[in-house]
């Protein structure tokens, strides 16, 4: 876990991707690492569980209650299984 947080940290430090890897090359050459450049990224929230779409949407819709009405942030309920097979997660 303490790498997530490091890489984190240094994101919001506003290190490039390509930065933060060459930083981490001992972690990465271990993992699949996946990234784009030169790519508009939208804000989202993306709710995903493991036991199935159900889960997700549900989580999904509690959090669009709560957030407050001015905040423009889609919340997206996302397939576990989608995501796994497109080699995105584990």
């Amino acid at each position: 876990m303490g790498i997530i947080i490091d890489v984190g940290k240094q994101l919001l430090a506003e290190l490039t991707v390509e930065k933060i890897l060459e930083q981490k090359e001992s972690w990465y050459s271990k993992h699949e690492v996946i990234y784009t450049t030169n790519r508009k990224k939208t804000v989202a929230i993306l709710t995903v569980c493991k036991t199935g779409m159900g889960t997700s949407e549900r989580i999904s819709d509690v959090l669009n209650k709560s957030l407050p009405e001015n905040v423009d942030i889609p919340v997206i309920a996302y397939d576990y299984k989608s995501l796994a097979k497109a080699n995105r997660i584990e």
